[in-house]
């Protein structure tokens, strides 16, 4: 079994298989799509991702 990830960030995956992980750079709306392929035939399904933006305060330094 073959799978292509396309992020929809002009991202494509054909190396990591059935589980990957992405970081996107910008936040946004992407249409995420993964086709998985063998002998037989080949399957595409898709999902829309939100990504947002987390600022997180940094940690002050410890009190002398």
């Amino acid at each position: 079994m073959a799978y292509v990830w396309d992020f929809g960030d002009g991202v494509i995956d054909d190396v990591s298989g059935a589980t990957v992980q992405h970081a996107y750079s910008v936040a946004g709306a992407y249409n995420v799509v993964v086709t998985a392929s063998n002998a037989l035939g080949a399957l595409s399904a898709g999902v829309m991702v939100t990504v947002t933006e987390v600022f997180v305060e940094p940690t002050p330094p410890p009190t002398p």
